[in-house]
């Protein structure tokens, strides 16, 4: 039980640091962010703050999450485009880029930094026993004729 308790952690821990990417990039270029939601539906919780035209979702079921982007017709219903600013179709290609593959870069510098935390802990080796027992030697093998 406790394994599929850390699968479920570990796995919202990696999408919500991917979605978190796609999110700060839209915004970092003036695109409106609709949603961000961590979690499959039902929703049980449900967030959206004054200044911010994002509707925040915590979803029942902690194994995925999206984030819905103005002007991208490709994952959601959206059906037109109105040409504004603030949709990501009116971007340029290197900022599409920027958006598209910002949720994989977060989950690379996720990994540079959980592996930097784990090569900087300090491990003593503790030998268990001293003496080493040879419980079975294969017949024919190398070891049987060795002395």
């Amino acid at each position: 039980m406790i394994y599929i308790i850390a699968f479920i952690i570990l796995i919202s821990i990696i999408v919500f640091v991917h979605e978190l990417g796609h999110y700060l990039a839209a915004r970092s270029i003036g695109v409106t962010v609709e949603q961000f939601s961590i979690g499959m539906p039902p929703t049980i919780y449900k967030f959206k703050p004054k200044n911010i035209n994002t509707v925040f979702l915590i979803g029942a079921l902690p194994l995925g999450g999206y984030v819905k982007i103005k002007g991208m017709l490709d994952e959601n219903m959206d059906t037109e485009l109105v040409g504004a600013d603030d949709e990501l179709e009116s971007k340029s290609a290197l900022q599409k880029i920027w958006v598209l593959s910002a949720g994989v870069i977060m989950n690379i510098i996720l990994a540079f930094f959980v592996f930097s935390a784990i090569g900087a802990l300090d491990g003593d080796v503790v030998p268990v026993d001293q003496d080493v027992v040879i419980d079975f030697v294969a017949p024919d093998g190398p070891a049987e004729g060795a002395d």
